[in-house]
């Protein structure tokens, strides 16, 4: 979890020493095969920001049957083929590597091109060996002013994969940063794209809200931004019903994630409160509240 910080300093100089010796390797494997691979995305952010780094990510012009190829003595696992990503395994650790992601109408997979269909500009950023962090679309700006941003077009990084609306909501929690108008705007009128999504990945982003620290932030911005409705339609019927015990002017809504928020991270119970009231009969659908 990102620490509240007055004037911190974050590092845009980052050395070979502080990136995975298996990033590095997976990189220095591809170059020495005639490709350009640079380690991308959230690990390079946390290092930014002086956290620990976890889910190494390097994007490569090598194309997925050419990233099998450099590395058929280890496990390379095809799943996320299809979309360009494989997982290569190098001492029992899992390193995702992809292929440029790219506008169809592109000639050919460049660099720029595959941060431009990143999803948020503080997950642009890449490292080269030797050059450093690079920085195309002000993402470090952003870090310091706390906020989640969709690259260039919020709409269209939507359009390309949709659960981003959910990993927007979820780097709110993880990070305490607050999302910008364009993005929430673009999340909102886009929500029912979230019922393409597979219930694996949604699952995913959901329970790293559900146990983050800013739970009741997240929980709100589902319920107003119009996802809760398809992800967990049980929890919309909540709203508007107020019992004796709550606090003025709060709905069973806003009580639940109340009690959950003051839980431990603790997936079972955290959903056991979610579920209380599931059975209530008088539950019954509401017009969203004034509190979005």
């Amino acid at each position: 979890m990102i620490k509240k910080e007055k004037n911190r300093k974050f590092n845009l100089k980052i050395k070979s020493k502080d990136i995975d010796p298996g990033a590095l390797f997976i990189t220095k494997r591809l170059k020495d095969s005639g490709y350009e691979a640079l380690v991308v995305g959230g690990c390079i952010r946390n290092l930014i920001m002086g956290e620990e780094a976890h889910d190494w990510d390097i994007t490569t012009n090598a194309a997925p049957d050419e990233i099998s190829r450099a590395f058929k003595e280890f496990k390379v696992i095809p799943v996320g083929k299809k979309f360009g990503t494989l997982t290569v395994v190098i001492d029992q650790v899992n390193y995702e590597v992809s292929t440029f992601k790219r506008n169809k109408s592109a000639p050919t997979p460049n660099l720029f091109e595959d941060l431009r269909h990143r999803d948020f500009t503080i997950d642009a950023f890449v490292w080269r060996e030797g050059e450093g962090v690079i920085d195309y679309f002000n993402g470090l700006e952003d870090i310091k002013q706390k906020t989640i941003k969709g690259v260039e077009d919020p709409v269209e990084r939507i359009k390309e994969d949709p659960l981003r609306m959910l990993r927007a909501i979820r780097l709110a929690c993880e990070l305490d940063f607050k999302i910008d108008k364009a993005t929430l705007q673009a999340i909102e009128e886009n929500s029912p794209l979230i019922k393409k999504v597979s219930l694996e990945r949604i699952r995913d982003e959901f329970t790293k809200i559900l146990l983050s620290n800013y739970l009741r932030r997240g929980f709100k911005l589902l319920y107003c931004l119009g996802l809760l409705r398809f992800i967990m339609p049980e929890l919309q019927k909540y709203t508007g019903i107020a019992r004796e015990n709550f606090r003025g002017g709060e709905d069973l809504l806003e009580h639940t994630f109340d009690m959950a928020a003051s839980l431990p991270p603790d997936l079972s119970l955290r959903l056991s409160i979610l579920l209380f009231n599931l059975k209530s009969r008088s539950c019954q659908d509401k017009k969203r509240r004034n509190y979005c």
